[in-house]
């Protein structure tokens, strides 16, 4: 029982210790395996899981590492390298890395895909997204978001990448072709973005809210508050 009153109830199915600070998780194509990035007080790693029985497949060791994995097809996997001013490309099978330099000190944070393969990476370093093919992103231009840009994703239609700016509050709508962007606000601090058909779910961390935003007027449709409350008093603390 926690000081606020919450119960944590023990988990309700399998459960698997991973290594320092798992940052993030994505299932293969398929759904037979999950890779976790883990970058905490030990080194950072790719971890990949069997999703039936969560028995560890491969333990790959990075030179940095943050944010959620982004699986490249049903073998390869890309993970943004941080402090390693790279990007790595894992072929699980093999467990051998491949490194993509980035820019220096643009400390590469987040990373998404569009259907046709194009790509999107976050830089903590420079405060900027990069959008290009994979092996084009280094020499890309930097678009400017913000001092702590976050999460992406594509537009269903791959022609629009959004990203979030942490520390400005905001979503910012990258059109993938001109590179013109526009400055969406949000509930504070968003941590997480999905798109769903032409909805752009954002996860307000400091807000205890999650914001929908309709992608083709940039107009926020709903404010879904997801904290605690007392009668009509809201408490924080849920963080979504």
């Amino acid at each position: 029982l926690l000081p606020n009153g919450w119960a944590i109830q023990p988990p309700g199915g399998l459960m698997r210790e991973t290594d320092t600070m798992p940052q993030g998780a994505a299932a293969s194509p398929d759904g037979t395996l999950l890779a976790v990035v883990t970058s905490g007080v030990n080194p950072a790693a790719l971890l990949v899981y069997d999703v039936s029985t969560l028995a560890q497949k491969a333990d790959v060791p990075l030179a940095g590492a943050f944010g959620r994995p982004l699986w490249l097809d049903a073998d390869h996997v890309l993970v943004a390298g941080d402090n390693a001013d790279a990007l790595f490309a894992i072929d699980v099978a093999t467990r051998s890395v491949r490194t993509i330099p980035m820019a220096r000190k643009s400390h590469p944070i987040e990373v998404a895909k569009s259907g046709d393969g194009i790509l999107a990476v976050a830089g903590d370093g420079d405060g900027s997204v990069r959008v290009g093919k994979l092996d084009d992103l280094a020499h890309a231009p930097a678009i400017k978001i913000g001092r702590h840009p976050g999460p992406l994703a594509f537009s269903s239609d791959g022609r629009t990448v959004f990203a979030t700016d942490r520390s400005g509050s905001s979503v910012v709508a990258i059109d993938r072709t001109t590179l013109l962007t526009k400055r969406i606000s949000t509930g504070l601090h968003p941590s997480e973005i999905l798109i769903a058909g032409s909805d752009l779910y954002v996860a307000a961390s400091d807000a205890d809210a999650v914001d929908v935003i309709d992608t083709q007027t940039s107009r926020q449709i709903a404010d879904i508050f997801v904290g605690d409350q007392n009668g009509s008093d809201r408490l924080s603390g849920s963080s979504p």
